[in-house]
Order: C-alpha cells, then structure tokens, then sequence
C-alpha cells in the first residue's frame, strides 16, 4: 500500500499524526499503543474533531515535561534503536533524522555530529517522526507521495535559534528540488518534520485507488483555505515505482563527433545514461544534443562536467517524472559459466557484458547466448 500527502493547508509532525490515526481509525487503538511505547515520557492523546469547515479531523496533543536536555544525533539513535519498529524502519527513521542533522550542519556550518536538536530533539517532536513511522511500518506501506505544489507561507516565525523567516532553514533545504506554491499567508505552513517526509516522497503520477482517507487538523486559521492535512492510502500497481530524475540538454555545432564521446565517462559516476542525437540548427548547421539523465543530487556536477568538457554557453533542464519496473538483480549458472541476469515483472534480462565475455570465449554469437540465458532463468523461474 501506498500513502499520498496533500498538504491542502500545510504540513507538520501532528497534523500528519493524526491525519494517519484519522485514516486507519480499525487499527487505531493498536497503533496508538505503540506509540506509547516510544522510551520518552510523555502522554499521548488523539481525539477526534470538527473543524470549521465540518470535517471530521483527528488532532493529537503529547503531554510532556519540558527539559533543558540538547539531545545529539546519537542520543535520537539510541532512542530508535529502543523503539519498537521493524529493522528496515528502524533504518529509516535514523535516515530521516540523519538527514535533519546533515541540513542543520549546513546550516550552522559544523558537523552533523555536533549539532544539537532544539526543535526537532524536542519530545514532541521525536514522537512525530517516530509516531508517523510506527505508523507506516504497521501498514506496510510501500511508497510515499505528495499532491503538488506544497503551499509555503511567508513572515517570521519564533524558534530557539531566535527569529527565523517562514519558513524556515532546514524546510527550505529539505524542499529543495519540490514544486512550491508561495501564498500570501503569514504563516509557518510546513514545518521541518512535514518537510522531512515531503523530502522523502514524490510527486503522485501513477494511477491510484484510494481505499481510505484522513484528515489531520492544524491549531492556527486560515482566511482562505482549511488549514488540514488530507491524506490518502492507496492501492497501486506494486511492479512499478515512480521518482524524479534530472534531465540536462545542450545542443552544439562547433565540436568534433570524437571530442563528444567525452560525455559518456559519466555513467556509472554522475549519470543515470547519455545520449547524443543528431540534430540541424540555425543557418542549417549540422549540430549535436547532448542529453543527459541525472539525479537531483548530482545536477551540479553534471552542469559543471558539461560546461568543462564542452563549448556550449547554456544548459537546459528540467524535472522528469518516470516509471520504473521493479527489478530483482539475480545470478544464474549457465553452461557458460555464471550470468548476471535481471528479474523483472514479465521479462528477464541478461547482462550484456557477461553474455559478450562467453560469447569471445566460446565463440557463440552473443545473441544466441542471451537467447539461452534467458530460456533457462525462465524455466527456473
């Protein structure tokens, strides 16, 4: 299953609570007992609401007292680590909080060692993440998505690090790379851990089925828009995943076809793939675009590898959503020695490399010996 965040009036830790406690109200009690067990002291408490518009919203208050405690990146790990969560969340959850302490670094120019949480080391705060985590690890929940754009307030906002903009340094890095939408409300509408799990999700493109809904309310209000947060769980196709890639072109006419193969040292480094097609351009010059598929943490790279090996002054690029199968890299033996194949939904695909190495070995045409792989990983299969 599938969880879609649509943060219609923004997003934090507790409204995503109990937006999740608002969707699966059958397991509710269950869930909210394993919360309970996170190793901190405090009270947690979920009721349900209506809010001004008359929907029905959840909305959760943790209790707790407030210490003076500077909690480090390791001191959440321990507390993970003693969370009663499966193995694979339980690497999450230090992932997620890692990353707060990768931004916060950043931003405070030191080590992620040496930060020390204020707002998100808060007991409320680690309850959030966790909480929310405890909760898609019981649902077994596959993929996260959000509906975008993701609504971003303005103005400044009180934390322990003084007088901030809204919103603020750590939000602004975790949405880096998202679709925003900038609205005139003067308001922290996503907060560092709403952000923390948009980071982590990706804009919905698939077809879904919801087959259930949930609200999690806000405290402030708005003017002009309910200040909730919808979510929904949904039944996708499991054999495809989506994410989004970076996707860099250039086109140049005054470089030699030799000098271009340049560009294809970046696969494998800084580069999902490469491709050059040919092309004419103005004053019917023959011409070549350089296309290159990159993660959103390698753009810069990228740019600057085309800018120094290139005579182009200007690079597009832009967003690509896309389908990905999933795919089961595998071993098999063959009379040919051992092959690397990949197991998808309807196909199998031998490793080309492994294939040629028999095919100059044993002097067989590479095509017959993928032919061969291929029938016997499928009737292994």
């Amino acid at each position: 299953m599938d969880i879609i965040f649509n943060p219609i009036g923004g997003m934090s830790g507790d409204m995503t609570l109990a937006a999740l406690l608002n969707a699966a109200d059958q397991k509710r009690n269950e869930m909210i007992d394993l919360i309970k067990k996170i190793p901190l002291e405090f009270d947690f408490h979920y009721e349900s609401i209506q809010n001004e518009q008359n929907i029905k919203c959840g909305q959760v208050k943790i209790e707790f007292v407030q210490d003076e405690t500077h909690r480090h990146l390791n001191d959440i790990i321990t507390i993970v680590e003693k969370t009663e969560i499966s193995g694979a969340w339980k690497n999450t959850a230090i992932k997620y909080f890692s990353k707060i302490a990768e931004i916060e670094a950043k931003i405070h120019d030191t080590t992620p060692d040496r930060i020390h949480f204020h707002e998100i080391g808060a007991i409320d705060s680690i309850v959030d993440i966790l909480g929310i985590i405890i909760i898609l690890d019981y649902l077994n929940i596959d993929n996260m998505y959000f509906i975008s754009p993701i609504p971003v307030g303005k103005g400044l906002i009180n934390t322990a690090h003084g007088i901030l903009p809204s919103f603020a340094p750590a939000t602004a890095k975790l949405l880096e790379g998202k679709p925003l939408e900038f609205l005139p409300i003067e308001s922290e509408m996503i907060t560092p851990t709403g952000a923390l799990f948009l980071h982590f999700s990706s804009p919905i493109v698939s077809p879904c089925t919801p087959v259930s809904t949930g609200y999690g309310a806000g405290i402030r209000k708005y003017k002009n828009r309910p200040n909730i947060l919808r979510i929904f769980f949904c039944e996708t196709d499991c054999s495809i995943n989506t994410e989004t890639i970076i996707e860099l072109d250039t086109n140049i006419d005054d470089m030699s076809p030799q000098s271009l193969s340049v560009f294809y040292q970046m696969i494998g480094t800084i580069a999902l793939d490469v491709f050059i097609t040919p092309v004419f351009m103005k004053k019917n010059r023959p011409g070549f675009k350089i296309t290159v598929l990159t993660e959103k943490s390698n753009l810069k790279a990228a740019r600057d590898f085309i800018f120094s090996n290139s005579t182009t002054t200007g690079i597009r690029y832009s967003e690509k959503p896309r389908f990905i199968e999933k795919r089961i890299v595998s071993q098999i033996s063959t009379p040919y020695g051992i092959i690397n194949i990949k197991l998808l939904n309807l196909k199998v695909i031998p490793e080309f490399d492994d294939c040629l190495k028999a095919s100059k070995k044993y002097g067989i045409p590479v095509y017959k010996i993928i032919e061969e792989v291929r029938q016997i990983a499928t009737t292994k299969s």
